[in-house]
């Protein structure tokens, strides 16, 4: 075979496989999105009756441990994100506080003078 014709098969199979890979990728998308209509509804009321078990026995939180303890209901009065910045609002308008006064506790071995030589650049 000729290097051309060799060259020429070589940028055939290059497209040919781009192709292919396109092809792959684009079936992968409709899958995933199909799966996604199919099973979308049946997570919905799994969520829905998890929610009502939650709510109806009284319960402040549902873990799913098969996904490492993922949370999967919470008792919405829970929220405290409001709270949390809410405070961290009024604290960021005041300076922190001054420290007290009196004796300030040194590491220990820790000392304001050396008493060794520092050593010199070598």
């Amino acid at each position: 075979m000729s290097p051309a014709a060799k060259e020429a098969k070589q940028r055939e199979l290059a497209s040919k496989e781009q192709e292919y890979q396109q092809r792959t990728a684009e079936l992968e998308r409709k899958a995933a999105a199909r799966e996604d209509e199919l099973t979308r509804p049946i997570l919905e009321n799994i969520r829905r009756a998890i929610e009502a078990v939650r709510a109806e026995d009284g319960y402040a939180f549902i873990f799913d441990v098969a996904s490492n303890g993922a949370v999967v209901a919470v008792d919405k009065n829970l929220e405290v994100t409001n709270d949390v910045l809410a405070k961290l609002r009024s604290t960021a308008s005041t300076p922190p506080p001054a420290p007290a006064g009196g004796p300030v506790a040194k590491p220990a071995g820790a000392s304001s003078s050396p008493t060794r030589n520092p050593p010199a650049n070598r």
